[in-house]
Parts: structure tokens; C-alpha cells; sequence
């Protein structure tokens, strides 16, 4: 086997060596756009935030220093790839806004994907499946054009902040009827290779498909395909000559279809992508049923055209089914939440109040609990999800509300995204102008919707898509910084690790929406009313439940009688009404929210890098931040970790802050997530950094918590006795800081999972813990987003589940809340003065409430955080 291992360029992957970005030459190439803060590191370049003004939109911005590699002979290769990537017009693959050329330096303007990168996250079975299917639809079109990719892996898949997956980094990408993929050394991802690119053999669709199938296999599994102890040259022998394990924790219809992919011969694996994405849905819907795609926290659009029938994998697989487009034809696949039935009103008493609680109304008897221990609807068998007083299936996005590392999920389908840049994301982002612009709301009816996605072609004469995470460059992981091991699939069985229920008589009930996504109407009963995309969550000692609809760029406040109204925002993204009245002033991705003892309510207002601060005349100003694109304005850009320190709050940059706190003393806690940092602004309004250094990490416990890392925090809470605690999110662990400043663990053990209930909490496994929440009486309470439950850490440090089985989904309204399925909760939860919590359901686009068998003792407070 003929090996060129020195074509291979050893550590620029990481940036070594790496020639310092001249920043001026950025800004005079780019005169309609301001350079932001950078956001990672490529083989060719840096890659940088940006926003361009005439079109209001951030971008991300790849830069190619032709000095860094093979000098002026990289331009030919720049336009050549461009011009194969300006062909690609699909909504799974990374669109493309410009191309500039400048002197030696090459930028290529991009959208900010800011969930993520699938190294990042912990999905479920049905999530990875739909990874797996969106990759695959995204090569049927890039190979029907005749072009190869050549290094799939987790970091070249990134998601939108609303849950949607794109393949990028095309930058080694070849036509594949071209001599130049007879490989003239080797050029990829050992991790990843398939046989034939180590032989240095000609590639072709196969390539691909065993890229993606190395992908899924530790997507599912939680680990590599073979141990990670190998040597490179023993790793790329294994590839060639060692079968791949059977994943015996994997579903076998669905092991069956990835090992097919791992097979040695390009032959005998699946014969093109869509006869993959076929087999892959056909046997995950034998696993998972019929409506498993609209279950998953995956938004999956698939182009329009006539499919492949099944290959005899997937009818081994099980049952012959339809496909288009290389899916099931049971429903549209961009749908994901049905329309509610009629809700009955909730009774009120004779001062107008209501006579019982108004939430749970719809569980069956206008507020009743339901028969003791019985599930209102109970789960189905193969995982169909037989609905919830009509909420409908979840489906919401990841990490794009994200606040996922910038993004909250958006929070996800909105939230702060794991990479710092935005929100994840929620589920997991950031600032992102990610291409969700038409596209199929979950919340749209359950009527089949087919189209064919069209966009304008990009305005680049040449596009080469370069990511933070090089592809040219060969890097043991393909990751430029530290990442933890995918998270083992949600499916896996845990015998031992079974569930402790904090209260095995509490209840689950809805508290606000109807599971279908839509912009709540003032004045309604919350139960009657859509929701964007609910996030963070407080309540306060009256009978007021505030959230921030992150979706709806509102905030919202549910009173006492369930009617629901808004505080802050007009519902239209941007930046305005400092000084007015908070409902007429617009907000960007709200995520955390908070209230203070005199009744001011502060908002983390995302992207627009701000805390806003809500006054009880209904005033809005700002608290902290000094503008809405986190450009510093001073002469080089952003001044880095910690900017501010030491002055005015407003004079200080943030970077999409996810999360507020405020103490009994006036301070203001911010979940810095783009820095990995909690500040803290003192009641004199001064900023400084409470908790993180320079980077990203897990060091630190038991020392100043100013000299630990902290890696993608996307919570803060603060107890009565001064205590604060972080939800340090990409190390599954939740940290303290004590009145002393010394930082330590309460919960997590930084390996993500599920396990340890009734236990001590810091031998638990967490998975994506998001929002966190500490009680009157001191209880902990813990948004364990990637394993649909919400935990509790008692005063003694034991952990146990309050509310959810494990399994995503939304039944379980008027049950016990351990029995129920929970979607994607996600951001802060709200405790009332009765020990009620409150959370929000974020896939199914409702909020509901767990209701403990024992009230709290009687206490004028309710949640810090």
C-alpha cells in the first residue's frame, strides 16, 4: 500500500505556523461590513465575525492567506473549488454570500452557523438518524453535480440556531470524474478516511458514504469507530483491513445501515447517497415509527424529486416503504407539530381569580390531576408519539434557539450555539443569518407541503467554502480546540443507571401553548395561545410566570389567572426603545431572565450583546453591553475576554450573553457565553469578571474562580446565602462559586450521559445541563437538556429526577411527572412560592409545570436566577 504520509502538513490543521491576520486589509476589502471578534482557527486562515449593513445580516468571514500555503499556486485551486461550490444550492449545505479578492489575502463571506458543530452535540437515536438523513439528501445533490467532499466528519456539519444541520468545508472538495481524486497524497481526516483515499485509489460517491458512516457510528455509539489509542498508521490499517465493530448498543436495523457503509470495498456499500438516506429511513422507522423524523430536535428539509426505492439493507430492515427523495412518504417531513383541539376555560372563583389552578386545564377535566398514577397519554410502541391534549409532536430545532455556546438552541431553535459565536443551538445560537428564512415551521399544519428549495445563486464568481475546522489540513480529530466524545444516543439502554424520582407523587401539567410555533396573542389564555420558542423562565412571589419567547423576540408574562400578555419587545428583531416604554422597544433572541427584590426584571438580550433591564413603570434601558454586534469601537476590534473590567458596564463588550442572576446585595450575574466567563455587575454598576479565564475549559476547582475555565456556560443562579452557580454546559457539570470566591463542582462528572440518581450529585452524569434554578429552601434544580429530564440536587447533595422517563416526546400531561416524555427543556426553569416549577418544553413549544405532592414550607420568595 503506497503511503505519501508527507503531503499530510502535520499541526496547520491547528494554526501553527500560521501568519498573523492583517485586520486592516479585512476592513479595507470588505467597506460595507464590520469585522467582528474571531471565532476560530482554519488550515488556510482565520475566521472572523461579521455583520454587513446594507443587508442587516452577520456573516462569518474565512479568510485564505495565500502566504500560508503553497504560496501564489493556491489561487488556482481557490477559484477552481469555487466555482464547484458556487453549483450547490441546497438547505443542508452552508450558503455562500461573496467572495473577495484582495492583494494575497482571499476572504470568503459566509452565513454564521451558530449551533454548533455536531462534535458538540447530544442527540438522541432519531436526532442522529436525522443528521444522517440531512448529510446524505445534501451529497445527492453535490455528487449528482459530480462533486466529492472528502472530509465529512462531525466539525464540518454545522447547525443554524434552529436545529437545522448544513455540511460545509468544502474546501478539499473534487470532481470525481477528475484525474486530480486519484489522490496525489493524502489529504483528509484519518478518523474519517475511507480505504480507498489512504491507497491513494480513485475516489468516488462511496468515499463519502463511509465518511458519513464512520460519522453515525460514533454518533450512536459514543465512542470511535476503533480505539483511540491507535497510532495513525495502525488507525488508517484498521481502516483498510480490520471490519468495523458491530455497534451492539445501536438499534441492529439501524447498526445494519451504517456498517453497510463502513464496508471495505466501495462496492458492496450503499450504491449512491439517496439510496443510503432510503435504507437509513426505512430502518429508523422501524426502530423509532412512523412519525420518527417529526419527534426529532433535528429540522430536516428535504429537496423534491423521486427517490430510489429501498435497497434490499432496508427491506431486510423491515417493511417495504415508500420514498421520495430517499425518505419515508408517511408525512411531510418538514412538518412537525399538528393543530390542537379546543381547550376548555379554566373556572374562576368569585374575585375573579381562578378557583384552580388554570394550568393543566386541557389534561382532561378542566384543571384535575387525573387517576393517580396514570399517564394521560401514554407512549406508544415503536416511540409514535400518540400526542398530549393535542400538542402535537415536539420537533424543535437543536441548538438554534440555541444558546448553545452562543446561541441559546437560539436558545435551540433559537439558542446560544456551542461554538461562542450566537445561540443554539437555542438550541443551541448567535447572530446568525442561518437561511431559516421560509423555510416549513413546525408549527404549520399537518397539511403535506412539497417544494423545491430555490435561492438566488450566490454573488461569489468563486466560493470555497473554508471553515474554522480545516479540511485541507490532516488533524488527528478534525478539531482545532479540545471537544468531548459524542454523547452515547438517548436510545441506549441504561440498566445501570436507572431513575430516582425526587417526588414520585408530583404531576405534570401544560402551562402555556398549544404545540403549534406561532407568536402568542396578548390578552389570551396562555393555554390558548401559540408560542415561538419558549426559553428561560422565573416567577415571581405574586402568581407571575415571565419567560422569554425567544422566537417571538419577546418577553411575556403569565399572571395568576393564566392570561398572557407581553412585557418587553414588539416582536421585530433589532435594537431600539432604550428610554420607552419595554413594549415598544425591539429585542434580538431574548434567552434568560431574571428579577431583582424591588421588581426590576433583566433580560439577556442576545444578539443584540446587551442586558436589558425592564423597570416596574414598564421602562426599558440598558445595563450592560455597549452595542448590538459586539464590535468594540476602538481602532483594532474586539479587545477580547474581559473587555470592561473594571468600569462602566455600559461601557463593556458581552458576547451573546445567555443568562442573568441577580443577589439580595444588587449585583447582576451574566452568563458571558461567547467568552466563557460569568461577569458580574456590582450595584454601582462597575462590570468585572466573576468566574473563567482566557480560553476554554475545565480547570480550576477548589482555587479563585477568576483563574479557572469554564467551557460554554449557559446558566447562572444565585441562592440566599451568596452563593452562585454555573451551568458549565460542554464540561456536564454544574459549579459553584462560594462567598470566598473559590470555585467547585456540585454536579456532573464530566462524562455526558445518564446516571447517578440517588446518589451523590457529583458522581453524576449530566448531558447538556442548560438552565439552572436554586429554590427558597436552597434545592438545585438542573435543565438536563440531552436527557429530556429535568434533575434536582437536594440541600444534602444527592440528585434525582424531577420530571421526565428519559424519552423525548410530550405525553404525560396530567401524570406523574417521572413517567412523562419531556422535549428538549431547555433554559432556566421558574419555581413559585408553592415549590410549582416551571419549565420550558422547548421541542414541543409549550411550557409546563411540575406540581410537587408536598408544597414548600410557606416563604415570600420563589427561584433565584
Amino acid at each position: 500500500m503506497r503511503r505519501t504520509w508527507t503531503t499530510w502538513c502535520w499541526g496547520r490543521g491547528r494554526g501553527e505556523d500560521m501568519p498573523a491576520v492583517d485586520r486592516d486589509s479585512v476592513i479595507a476589502a470588505l467597506p460595507d461590513y464590520t469585522v467582528g471578534r474571531e471565532l476560530g482557527m482554519g488550515g488556510y486562515g482565520r475566521v472572523l465575525a461579521g455583520h454587513h449593513h446594507p443587508l442587516n445580516r452577520d456573516v462569518a468571514i474565512k479568510i485564505l492567506s495565500l502566504r500560508a500555503v503553497h504560496g501564489e499556486s493556491a489561487t488556482e485551486d481557490f477559484r477552481t473549488e469555487g466555482r464547484l461550490l458556487s453549483r450547490l444550492d441546497h438547505p443542508h449545505i452552508a450558503q455562500v454570500y461573496d467572495f473577495v479578492s484582495r492583494g494575497d489575502v482571499r476572504l470568503l463571506v459566509m452565513e454564521l452557523l451558530s449551533g454548533g458543530s455536531l462534535t458538540r452535540q447530544h442527540l438522541s437515536g432519531p436526532d442522529a438518524c436525522a443528521v444522517g438523513l440531512a448529510v446524505a439528501d445534501a451529497l445527492v445533490q453535490a455528487h449528482g453535480l459530480g462533486v466529492l467532499h472528502r472530509d465529512i466528519k462531525p466539525d464540518n456539519i454545522l447547525f443554524t440556531t434552529a436545529g437545522q444541520p448544513k455540511l460545509t468545508d468544502f474546501g478539499i472538495a473534487r470532481m470525481f470524474d477528475d484525474p486530480a481524486t486519484v489522490a496525489r497524497g493524502v489529504i483528509g481526516t484519518p478518523r474519517y478516511m475511507a480505504p480507498e483515499q489512504i491507497r491513494e485509489a480513485a475516489l468516488g460517491p462511496a468515499t463519502d458514504l463511509y465518511a458519513l458512516g464512520v460519522t453515525l457510528y460514533e454518533l450512536m455509539t459514543g465512542g470511535p469507530l476503533f480505539p483511540p489509542e491507535l497510532s495513525v498508521p495502525e488507525l488508517l490499517r484498521h481502516h483498510c483491513e480490520v471490519p468495523a465493530p458491530v455497534p451492539v448498543t445501536v438499534p441492529e436495523p439501524i447498526g445494519r445501515v451504517v456498517l453497510r457503509a463502513l464496508a471495505k470495498d466501495p462496492a458492496a456499500r450503499p450504491p449512491s447517497a439517496r439510496a443510503f438516506a432510503a435504507d437509513l429511513a426505512a430502518a429508523a422507522r422501524v426502530v423509532y415509527g412512523p412519525n420518527w423524523l417529526h419527534r426529532a430536535g433535528v429540522v430536516v428539509r428535504i429537496i423534491e424529486d423521486a427517490g430510489d426505492p429501498p435497497t434490499a439493507t432496508a427491506t431486510a430492515a423491515g417493511p417495504a416503504t415508500t420514498v421520495a427523495a430517499g425518505v419515508t412518504a408517511d408525512a411531510d417531513l418538514t412538518r412537525r407539530v399538528g393543530t390542537p383541539p379546543p381547550m376548555p376555560m379554566p373556572a374562576y372563583g368569585p374575585d375573579g381569580s381562578a378557583a384552580v389552578p388554570w394550568y393543566g386545564a386541557e389534561s382532561g377535566d378542566g384543571g384535575g390531576l387525573g387517576p393517580a398514577g396514570v399517564l394521560a397519554s401514554p407512549p406508544q410502541p415503536g416511540g409514535a408519539d400518540p400526542g398530549s391534549g393535542g400538542s402535537g409532536a415536539d420537533g424543535s430545532g437543536v441548538d438554534g434557539s440555541g444558546v448553545d455556546g452562543s446561541g441559546v438552541d437560539g436558545p435551540e431553535s433559537g439558542g446560544p450555539a456551542s461554538d461562542g459565536s450566537g445561540v443554539d443551538g437555542s438550541e443551541s445560537g448567535g447572530p446568525a443569518s442561518d437561511g431559516s428564512a421560509g423555510e416549513v415551521s413546525r408549527a404549520d399544519p399537518p397539511t403535506r407541503v412539497r417544494r423545491r428549495w430555490r435561492r438566488p445563486a450566490a454573488a461569489a464568481t468563486g466560493v470555497l467554502a473554508l471553515v474554522a475546522a480545516t479540511s485541507l489540513y490532516l488533524t488527528w480529530g478534525g478539531s482545532s480546540s479540545p471537544v468531548s466524545r459524542p454523547a452515547v444516543s438517548g436510545t441506549l439502554p441504561t440498566p445501570r443507571s436507572p431513575q430516582v424520582t425526587s417526588d414520585p407523587g408530583a404531576r405534570i401539567l401544560p402551562v402555556a401553548g398549544t404545540g403549534a410555533r406561532g407568536s402568542p396573542v396578548d390578552g389570551a389564555l396562555a393555554l390558548r395561545t401559540s408560542l415561538a420558542d419558549p426559553f428561560g423562565l422565573t416567577a415571581d412571589a405574586f402568581g407571575n410566570l415571565y419567560f422569554a419567547d425567544f422566537g417571538s423576540n419577546r418577553v411575556m408574562r403569565i399572571n395568576a389567572a393564566g392570561v398572557i400578555t407581553t412585557i418587553a419587545g414588539t416582536g421585530v428583531a433589532g435594537f431600539s426603545g432604550d428610554g420607552g416604554p419595554a413594549v415598544a422597544a425591539q429585542l434580538d433572541q431574548p434567552a434568560g431572565i431574571a428579577l431583582d427584590n424591588r421588581g426590576d426584571l433583566y433580560i439577556a438580550d442576545r444578539l443584540n450583546h446587551r442586558i436589558r433591564r425592564v423597570d416596574p413603570r414598564g421602562i426599558i434601558t440598558t445595563v450592560a453591553g455597549i452595542n448590538d454586534h459586539f464590535i468594540v469601537g476602538d481602532p483594532v476590534g474586539y479587545s477580547g475576554a474581559g473587555a470592561g473590567d473594571g468600569g462602566p458596564a455600559l461601557a463593556a463588550p458581552l458576547s451573546f450573553p445567555t443568562a442573568v442572576a441577580t443577589d439580595d446585595a444588587g449585583d447582576l450575574f451574566i452568563a458571558d457565553q461567547g467568552e466563557n466567563r460569568i461577569r458580574k455587575v456590582d450595584a454601582r454598576g462597575i462590570i468585572s469578571t466573576f468566574a473563567g479565564s482566557s480560553g476554554r475549559g475545565s480547570f480550576g476547582d477548589g482555587g479563585p474562580a477568576t483563574d479557572a475555565l469554564l467551557d460554554v456556560p449557559f446558566g447562572v443562579a444565585a441562592d440566599a446565602a451568596g452563593d452562585v452557580y454555573i451551568a458549565d454546559t460542554d464540561n456536564s457539570r454544574i459549579r459553584k462559586v462560594d462567598t470566598h470566591g473559590v470555585i467547585t463542582t456540585v454536579a456532573g462528572n464530566r462524562l455526558r450521559g445518564f446516571a447517578g440518581d440517588g446518589g451523590p450529585a457529583v458522581k453524576a452524569s449530566l448531558q447538556d445541563p442548560r438552565g439552572i434554578a436554586v429554590d427558597a429552601v436552597g434545592n438545585l434544580y438542573i435543565t438536563d437538556r440531552g436527557n429530556s429530564r429535568i434533575r434536582k440536587v437536594d440541600t444534602h447533595g444527592i440528585i434525582t429526577t424531577l420530571a421526565g422517563s428519559g424519552r423525548p416526546g410530550s405525553a404525560g400531561d396530567g401524570g406523574l411527572a417521572g413517567n412523562a416524555e419531556l422535549g428538549r427543556p431547555d433554559g432556566a426553569v421558574g419555581v413559585d412560592h408553592e415549590g410549582n416549577v416551571f419549565f420550558s418544553d422547548r421541542a414541543s413549544g409549550r411550557i409546563r409545570v411540575v406540581v410537587p405532592s408536598h408544597p414548600l414550607p410557606s416563604t415570600p420568595a420563589s427561584t433565584r436566577g
